[in-house]
């Protein structure tokens, strides 16, 4: 796994947010990284602080073989109900971000923005 992360003052979230968003997306790319199929296994997570923006991606490699859904209630993981992705979609409404999701030659990619100034400013009047 590598990381690549700047010193970034997560405080304004809420501790149980940080941990679906983050929890969702790394078990994700675990689970799709050991499958038996996946040819040069790796997790990519990048976050970066640009102006007043956190910008998260994770990246790791998938089979191409299986079809990756999208919609809720639909997983390719046996026993799974298929709500990880949109936990983390509904997680991060609440700070008025948007995840990106994208596969392409057996990578996928999910990522989003959080405007740290309006993340602050939640956990102030909340």
């Amino acid at each position: 796994m590598q990381i690549d992360m700047e010193d970034i003052e997560f405080s304004f979230m809420n501790k149980m947010d940080i941990t679906t968003i983050f929890m969702n997306l790394l078990n994700n790319a675990v689970e799709a990284c050991s499958e038996p199929e996946v040819q040069e296994r790796y997790i990519k997570l990048i976050i970066k602080k640009i102006k007043n923006s956190i910008v998260v991606i994770v990246k790791n490699r998938y089979s191409e073989e299986k079809q990756i859904p999208f919609s809720e209630g639909i997983s390719t993981k046996k026993g799974h109900m298929g709500l990880g992705i949109s936990n983390v979609r509904k997680t991060l409404k609440k700070y008025d971000a948007e995840l990106v999701v994208e596969n392409e030659n057996g990578e996928f990619v999910v990522k989003f923005v959080i405007d740290g100034r309006k993340g602050a400013v939640k956990k102030q009047t909340e």
